[in-house]
């Protein structure tokens, strides 16, 4: 497996909108529409943080939102996914915080922070295991700041990171090539580079099936 900036592990990440998870979920497997939408590919680059085989023939991107339910109600069926296709498929991550939500952006510059310091999976982690505590708290950095030391990082480093422009750059340029790609929701996903609206996980499966016999 290949991870950005040298991790040693990867965990799927997952997003939370507002709303019960359960009422959303119901939202997302039952939106319409699952083949591509063509127009441009989406060009991916070695910055992206990723997990899987770099010579795959299939890349499954996601554009998600940390504060956001409908991604957590994809999000354990994406692990699965991504456990079972193994080598066969590249997995890319995408932040793309949502402007309704108010931590999102500062969760999204926690996990790059954590990154720069190869726990980037890894806050992704503990952010989701701690969403109730974070999503509606105006101490939601506090929060970050105590997952960074559960996480054994430096934290005179972490703290700097977190209030960087290179970190803040990196969560806007992923939003900004996000919405040249017309995402405006999360999930949003995206199949060797093309958009795709999946109804349910066995959908996102069938699409991947499509692009692997190609």
């Amino acid at each position: 497996m290949l991870y950005h900036k040298d991790m040693k592990k990867w965990l799927l990440p997952v997003l939370v909108l507002g709303g019960s998870i359960a009422g959303l979920a119901a939202v997302v497997f039952m939106n319409t529409g699952s083949t591509g939408t063509g127009g441009p590919a989406l060009v991916f680059e070695s910055a992206d943080w990723r997990s899987g085989a770099t010579t795959s023939r299939v890349t499954l991107a996601e554009y998600s939102d940390f504060q956001c339910p409908a991604c957590a109600a994809w999000e354990p069926q994406l692990q699965v996914i991504v456990r079972d296709y193994g080598e066969r498929i590249q997995f890319i991550y995408r932040h793309f915080p949502l402007p309704q939500h108010a931590q999102a952006e500062l969760a999204a510059y926690a996990s790059e922070a954590a990154g720069l310091q190869g726990k980037f999976w890894e806050m992704h982690d503990v952010i989701f295991e701690r969403s109730r505590e974070w999503a509606d708290n105006r101490n939601a950095r506090d929060i970050f700041m105590d997952a960074a030391r559960t996480l054994g990082l430096d934290m005179a480093k972490f703290e700097a990171d977190l209030n960087s422009d290179a970190v803040r750059s990196e969560v806007d340029k992923d939003k900004k090539s996000g919405l040249a790609a017309s995402v405006n929701s999360t999930p949003t996903f995206f199949v060797n580079g093309q958009k795709v609206q999946p109804r349910s996980p066995d959908e996102l499966r069938t699409l991947l099936d499509d692009a692997l016999a190609l």
